[in-house]
């Protein structure tokens, strides 16, 4: 079923998915980068919210329906419908500018359908910045599977979509940081604080501090009828072992979030 929205962009969706009884979230149509009788890859919108287990599931199958005589199909979800307008395959250009990130920033799914290869499964990013689908920030959810698992990451059982890269400035000291916030019915985080640090008052600790704050308060939630507290503790930890990228990040929710800096290996 089709509705015009405005000129360029169209619903692609609206109704119940025939699979699994469930509502298919609307989706935009973005760019394409290749569509052939046997393959296509192209991108869709959706809103942030839709980026949940159950309906990236329904989508994914209403998407499969759509294109069922293609061998290979490859979506890239956004949250936003200029960013599947220009970005293609989710991927950054050459030389990127502020608007590039911030579309990118908005990659948070994609869908993966190939035959040569047996794969058929669906991913929710919450960092578009760590795409290995085997991620632990990731739920990578196979559609063949007979039960749709929970996502990796939730607190008082709401799915966590969004968060900012952790991107430390590197004067930061190691150490702790307790915070403690509120989670909106509509999935914002809002009154995050710093409640306690390490017993050191030095502008490096603070630097910690300041990043952990600014980091939580961009968390994004799946709505619910009611507002959830919360208390996380933000641990920095620096070693000499070669890391991936130079950082790992561990999320033990819904108690901390560690950090561990290290080498690039």
């Amino acid at each position: 079923m089709f509705r015009i929205l405005v000129v360029t962009c169209i619903v692609l969706s609206l109704g119940a998915c025939a699979f699994a009884q469930c509502h298919v979230p609307d989706y935009l149509q973005g760019g394409t980068l290749f569509d052939s009788k046997t393959e296509i890859v192209t991108n869709i919108s959706i809103d942030l919210q839709d980026f949940t287990p159950n309906k990236l599931v329904c989508l994914a199958r209403n998407i499969k329906e759509r294109y069922r005589d293609r061998d290979s199909v490859i979506v890239s979800i956004f949250s936003s419908q200029l960013a599947a307008e220009n970005l293609m395959l989710g991927v950054l250009p050459p030389e990127p500018d502020a608007l590039d990130y911030e579309m990118f920033n908005q990659l948070h799914g994609s869908y993966t359908y190939r035959t040569d290869i047996h794969e058929d499964y669906v991913l929710l990013m919450p960092d578009p910045m760590i795409d290995n689908p085997g991620a632990p920030s990731n739920t990578k959810i196979d559609l063949s599977a007979a039960t749709i698992p929970p996502c990796k990451l939730q607190i008082n059982t709401r799915c966590l979509l969004k968060f900012e890269h952790f991107d430390l400035a590197g004067d930061e000291k190691p150490g702790t940081v307790t915070l403690t916030a509120e989670i909106e019915r509509g999935g914002s985080v809002s009154d995050a604080q710093v409640i306690d640090t390490d017993k050191n008052s030095s502008t490096a600790q603070q630097a910690f501090a300041d990043f952990a704050l600014h980091n939580l308060k961009s968390w994004r939630f799946e709505s619910s009828q009611n507002k959830s507290d919360m208390k996380i503790v933000y641990s920095l930890e620096r070693i000499a072992t070669p890391l991936e990228h130079g950082i790992k990040v561990q999320f033990v929710l819904p108690d901390g979030v560690d950090i561990m800096v290290g080498p690039m290996s």
